[in-house]
């Protein structure tokens, strides 16, 4: 009787250390499955133009103003940016409607510049958008540019400047620093707008 409880005593022993190596090892999977999942998010936000863009008959793309990707998100306050996209893609901190009865919104976004880089660098609304964009000079002066609307400012070092306009226009247009070297360097963003 004592060789028999015994016996299974070493046999749900082994059971136990068999399920916890199966656990251990779904586990070390699963992490693996996660960090390659994380790897290769796209962007679903703003698709490879080069694949993707259709240019419409009556659109003059010029280097103020390129094609919208088919299939562009326009990111809300709700959305969780991906881990590889969270210093490309401004998420806007609101998305208000500007007035009732229409689809205007005020997209409140946040953008800062420290090296010489805009984090995040892009932002993506609608046409008719009312894009506010709190801006905010780190280590510097910026004198940023926004070509296809024709706006202009400077935000000095450790300042933060309001800037508003509405997007009038559909396309993906270039904002950078003239002084940190223009569209020639990393001190360059693209706001993109959805029709």
């Amino acid at each position: 009787m004592l060789d028999k409880k015994k016996l299974i005593l070493i046999i749900g022993f082994f059971v136990i250390l068999l399920l916890v190596l199966v656990v251990f090892l779904e586990l070390k999977k699963s992490k693996n499955e996660t960090k390659i999942n994380n790897e290769s998010v796209g962007n679903i936000y703003l698709p490879d133009e080069k694949t993707t863009a259709i240019v419409p008959n009556d659109f003059v793309e010029t280097d103020a103003r390129k094609a919208v990707p088919v299939g562009v998100v326009v990111p809300e306050p709700s959305d969780v940016m991906p881990d590889n996209l969270v210093n490309e893609i401004a998420v806007p901190t609101a998305a208000v409607q500007a007035a009732s009865g229409t689809d205007t919104k005020i997209r409140v976004f946040n953008v800062s510049a420290d090296g010489g880089v805009f984090t995040p660098s892009k932002i993506i609304a609608n046409q008719g958008d009312i894009i506010h964009i709190e801006f905010t000079a780190v280590d510097r002066d910026y004198d940023l540019v926004f070509a296809g609307y024709g706006m202009s400012a400077t935000v000095s070092q450790a300042q933060t400047k309001s800037l508003e306009f509405q997007a009038s226009l559909d396309g993906r247009f270039p904002y950078y620093c003239v002084s940190c070297g223009g569209t020639e360097i990393n001190a360059q963003g693209e706001i993109t707008v959805v029709k």
